[in-house]
């Protein structure tokens, strides 16, 4: 999870990037608590905590799969 979010933030917030700043902001902040949030649950690994991430991951690829067609 730490690696494809580390090459999603990278991509998005890269000066190559065509997205609007804004969203830049937005995928850079929620690269930060995924970031956080996933060495939380290293640090204690509790299945409950997943819910979050999964939930986050789901809707990140719907979003992308919405555009993609």
């Amino acid at each position: 999870n730490r690696k494809l979010w580390t090459i999603l933030v990278t991509s998005a917030t890269s000066a190559e990037s065509q997205l609007p700043q804004d969203i830049k902001n937005n995928l850079a902040s929620l690269g930060v608590f995924v970031f956080k949030h996933t060495m939380a649950i290293m640090i204690e690994p509790v299945p409950e905590k997943l819910g979050t991430l999964i939930s986050i991951n789901r809707n990140i690829a719907e979003g992308l799969r919405a555009q993609a067609e």
